[in-house]
């Protein structure tokens, strides 16, 4: 178990001297009163001026207290100042706990929303549902909550924001009630928000397509060299200018910045945030914990918005507009004006020779997201209806030509319409492009789950104390199984749930309050009863049929204000899947002879090794051995008769053990396998 090192008493040393303090100032301010000294506000002190008074006069004197007086004010109003920050920082807190179990709610009731299977049978809640999901949006949103579609991707990223808001505004105020800096992270804060308080807009799903193709900052670099170029080489290929443009020593240092932008920065973002992972494992204090979950998932969304792909639901993506004539004609005429050089690299770019269409090239790169989609669908398999439906509108969506050499770039008949191009590209067995290839690797990844550091954290300590709930993981409940166990299992008259059911490796976690209490002779406990009620109620409930419980107290350990405050021990559900098979994987039939000669060939070799190590037992062997040289005869009945008390001893302990888990099951009316042998 953890604990915390910190002692009430430390600042014991330190109040002798305060006590000197106390009376040395007493005195002065007497002095200073019996010479009709007049306290000043600060405001009309200087100390600047005080200093330069006569070392040893009166006025010294004076300008001392006064000096003290002042910075007692000073004192007491940055005193005053670090309350009313620390009664902003619970507010924000109890802001921020509300505004958290709203969103619990609103996810239960999304949830239940989304379930065909539990609205079938409850088709007269659902109406009541809506109602409560309108107000817990309305209490969110301040009553102008939009009605979207229950689930739609905009309430929660809005609900999500309001979150990180109170979460920004704890860590600002944190830091200001342990810094002196306080006005520095006003501003920061002020400046992390708009006029209106809110946060921070989310880039858009699409980047702004540059008419030209290039960067400005790429434009004004690269011009001047393709001039250059084609100066120098009047008579020159465009190939011998291609690779001239690539090899000019003048770009180097500007392709590099490029690869290093694209590289290096988000490799230090993925190493900051793995320290802050461990950070977060390591830490024993719940504050500093929750102050680095938060972080973490700042710096995940970011990543994620920051990162090499965009996630969307869907292959057709709406927000990329057809491109109209005139929009297509003023990037012929932006990309036209570049020099031949740019022009041919922006034609192999999108994929076209040098001497191919510079509009088919425009179109092409304009579309390239969309395209990007519809390449994707040969990693996806199989595909429903409505994904076949909301690909085929997705292609014909382009235009002619791009469909035509999208076709042909993949190896289908490019007069192929959108069923017989979607029937082709699911047949090709081709190598895949670079993109899918990165793509493929990167859906082939551990599902996010695993990668949530709350999750990894509550299975790390439940694996090492449960092993074979561990071994669950792949089998395990689904959610609507646990929020069925939370909701019909649970009775609100002797369990109040606390929290929503938290996945762990093997199962979930539900936290609540024991509303029981034990017998006054201590013949049944709490929890016995309660594990009693619950198992009845499972008996009788479908659950029971694939979902076993246990009721143990929390594998992880408290933390710091925990172990200072209580309470350490947090009793909790775990639900996992009933499977014997697996869950027992272990308890085979030769594993447990194993296990029991190993554990009487351990004992008995405890039993003759305590005997042998002893002095006086050695000599007498040397006794034995010189008598068996002579006589021929070794006898060592002698020693047997010492050790093998002590292994029946051993025995017989073990023995009345074992009959005792036999008698406890028997009375229970538990069916038990053969005991195995452990000596300890």
């Amino acid at each position: 178990m953890r604990r915390s090192h910190r002692s009430t008493s430390r600042n014991a040393p330190w109040r002798p001297l305060s006590f000197l303090c106390l009376v040395t100032l007493s005195g002065v301010q007497l002095l200073n009163f019996s010479e009709g000294f007049q306290p000043m506000i600060p405001s009309q002190v200087s100390r600047t001026t005080f200093r330069v008074a006569p070392r040893g006069s009166r006025t010294r004197i004076w300008a001392i207290q006064q000096e003290e007086e002042v910075q007692k004010v000073v004192d007491i109003n940055q005193e005053a100042t670090r309350l009313r920050k620390e009664a902003e920082l619970a507010r924000l807190q109890a802001e921020q706990m509300d505004l958290s179990l709203t969103l619990q709610k609103i996810q239960a009731l999304e949830s239940k929303l989304g379930n065909k299977a539990w609205l079938a049978k409850h088709p007269d809640q659902e109406a009541e549902l809506q109602i409560q999901l309108q107000r817990l949006n309305d209490k969110l949103t301040g009553g102008k909550s939009s009605q979207s579609a229950v689930g739609q991707p905009t309430l929660k990223s809005s609900s999500i924001t309001q979150q990180d808001q109170v979460g920004n505004l704890l860590d600002q105020t944190t830091t200001t009630t342990t810094s002196s800096t306080s006005q520095k992270a006003s501003k920061s804060s002020g400046s992390s928000s708009g006029s209106d308080g809110s946060a921070t807009a989310k880039k858009q799903i699409l980047p702004e397509i540059p008419l030209s193709g290039f960067d400005q900052e790429d434009l004004d670099l690269y011009i001047p060299v393709a001039n250059d170029i084609n100066k120098k080489m009047p008579n020159g290929t465009l190939t011998q200018k291609l690779e001239a443009f690539r090899t000019t020593p003048e770009l180097q240092a500007h392709f590099q910045s490029k690869i290093q932008s694209m590289l290096v920065g988000p490799l230090e973002e993925l190493q900051r945030l793995e320290e802050l992972r461990q950070e977060f494992l390591d830490s024993t204090s719940g504050k500093e914990r929750e102050r680095l979950k938060r972080e973490i998932d700042r710096l995940e969304d970011a990543i994620e918005d920051d990162g090499p792909f965009q996630y969307i639901e869907g292959f057709f993506l709406e927000e990329l507009k057809p491109l109209t004539d005139e929009a297509l004609a003023q990037r012929m005429e932006a990309v036209g004006s570049l020099p031949d050089i740019l022009i041919a690299i922006y034609k192999q770019r999108s994929g076209l020779g040098e001497e191919e269409d510079l509009k088919l090239s425009i179109q092409m790169d304009y579309y390239e997201p969309q395209l990007q989609l519809l390449e994707q669908v040969r990693a996806l398999e199989p595909l429903t209806d409505e994904m076949q439906a909301d690909y085929i509108a997705a292609f014909n969506s382009l235009p002619k030509p791009v469909q035509e050499r999208f076709a042909e770039n993949l190896g289908v008949n490019k007069e192929s319409d959108a069923e017989a191009f979607l029937k082709g590209i699911m047949e090709d067995s081709s190598p895949l492009s670079p993109l899918m290839k990165v793509i493929e690797a990167s859906q082939s990844q551990d599902p996010v789950l695993y990668n949530d550091i709350e999750f990894v954290d509550r299975s790390r300590f439940l694996e090492e104390l449960f092993p074979a709930i561990g071994y669950m993981e792949g089998s395990q409940p689904s959610e609507e199984d646990a929020e069925q166990f939370a909701t019909e299992i649970l009775d609100k008259k002797y369990f109040q749930v606390t929290s929503k059911p938290e996945r762990v490796a093997g199962g979930w976690y539900i936290r609540g309050t024991n509303l029981l209490e034990g017998d006054e002779g201590g013949s049944i406990t709490a929890a016995d009863k309660l594990v009693k009620r619950v198992s009845e109620k499972m008996a009788s409930s479908p659950l029971g049929e694939n979902i076993d419980f246990f009721y143990v107290l929390d594998p992880s350990p408290p933390t710091d204000e925990e172990v200072e405050f209580g309470p350490t021990e947090r009793p909790l559900f775990v639900l996992t899947t009933k499977d014997p098979q697996s869950f027992y994987r272990w308890a085979s039939p030769l594993t447990k002879i194993g296990v029991t000669m190993s554990g009487l060939l351990t004992t008995l070799m405890f039993s003759v090794g305590a005997c042998a190590l002893n002095p006086n037992i050695n000599e007498r062997f040397s006794d034995s051995l010189d008598q068996a040289s002579t006589t021929g005869v070794l006898d060592l009945q002698w020693f047997a008769d010492l050790w093998f008390p002590m292994f029946s001893a051993f025995l017989i302990i073990q023995l009345a053990h074992e009959a005792g888990h036999r008698i406890i099951a028997f009375r229970d009316k538990v069916s038990i396998d053969g005991n195995t042998f452990q000596g300890s």
